[in-house]
C-alpha cells in the first residue's frame, strides 16, 4: 500500500521475505552454549560420593563429641550427688558420736560407767572430724568441676534438681 502511494520502502522492506521476518524489530537473538563432559571413568561420581562420605563423617564426629560431653556432664553431676551423700554420711556419723558422748557423760554423772569412757568417746568424735573435712573438700572439688564444665558462676549456689539414681 505504501509503495502504491509513493512512499519509499524502508530498509527492512527492501530485504527478501525470509530476512524481513528475522530482521524485524520484534525479533530477538538467543544463544545457548552447552558442554558435555566426556566419559571421565567415574571420577566425578567418586568425588560426589567422597564429599557425601566426608559430610557423614563430620556428622558422626559431631554426634560423638556431643555424646562425650553429655557423658562427662552426667559423670560430674553424679559425682556431685555422690559427694553430697558422703558428706551427709560423715555429718550423721559425727552427730551420732556426739549423741553417744552426751549419753556417756550422763552415765558418768549418774555413776553407771567409768570416767575414762568419756575420753574414749571423745576420741571417737575427734577421729571422725577429718573424714567430715575430707568429705567437704571432695564435694567442693566435684562442684567446681561441674561448674567449670557447664561454665556456671562460682558465687551462685549449685542446685541439683534431677536425681540420676532411681531406686525402685
Amino acid at each position: 500500500i505504501g509503495r502504491r502511494a509513493g512512499i519509499p520502502p524502508t530498509p527492512v522492506e527492501q530485504l527478501d521475505p525470509f530476512s524481513r521476518v528475522f530482521a524485524s524489530p520484534n525479533s530477538r537473538v538467543a544463544t545457548l552454549n552447552a558442554s558435555i563432559r566426556p566419559y571421565d571413568g567415574g571420577v566425578a561420581q567418586a568425588k560426589v560420593q567422597a564429599a557425601r562420605a566426608e559430610s557423614e563423617a563430620a556428622g558422626f564426629a559431631e554426634s560423638q563429641v556431643r555424646a562425650t560431653l553429655e557423658a562427662e556432664v552426667i559423670a560430674r553431676y553424679a559425682d556431685v550427688q555422690l559427694q553430697r551423700r558422703l558428706r551427709d554420711v560423715a555429718d550423721s556419723a559425727i552427730a551420732q558420736a556426739e549423741r553417744t558422748l552426751a549419753v556417756t557423760r550422763q552415765a558418768v554423772a549418774q555413776g553407771r560407767t567409768a570416767e575414762f569412757e568419756i575420753w574414749r568417746v571423745e576420741a571417737d568424735v575427734q577421729a571422725l572430724r577429718p573424714s567430715r573435712l575430707e568429705a567437704d573438700r571432695q564435694l567442693q572439688l566435684a562442684e567446681l568441676a561441674l561448674r567449670q564444665l557447664l561454665d556456671l558462676p562460682a558465687d551462685l549456689p549449685l542446685r541439683l534438681v534431677l536425681s540420676l539414681i532411681h531406686i525402685s
